[in-house]
């Protein structure tokens, strides 16, 4: 099974010490979104967000799986596409991700 990453960033899985790497394929699935203004809070602009169809996302392919941002994963429903599981168990320094331990399937 090929594994197309499809976010802006090389995504680590650390499988207990030994890394596989999967770097940025260029394709960048997004959700279409609408930003409208809303009354401030405590004088912070605020904003509801409509979100809408994702776009860009490759059709099917048989032999491969699109790595996609938690944003598209939780948008759809394909049994092809997988995310990063980015959450408590995710390798971290100073905050930011280095790697992953899993990744999140349908």
């Amino acid at each position: 099974m090929e594994i197309i990453n499809c976010t802006p960033h090389t995504i680590v899985v650390d499988l207990n010490g030994n890394q596989v790497s999967f770097p940025a394929s260029g394709i960048l699935p997004r959700i279409e979104t609408t930003s409208t203004p809303r009354n401030p809070i405590e004088g912070i602009p605020t904003f509801s967000v409509k979100r809408g169809e994702i776009e860009d996302l490759p059709a099917p392919e048989e032999g491969k799986v699109f790595l996609v941002s938690a944003m598209v994963f939780a948008a759809t429903t394909r049994l092809d596409v997988i995310a990063p599981d980015t959450g408590p168990t995710a390798i971290r320094k100073n905050g930011r991700i280095l790697a992953v331990r899993n990744l999140l399937v349908p």
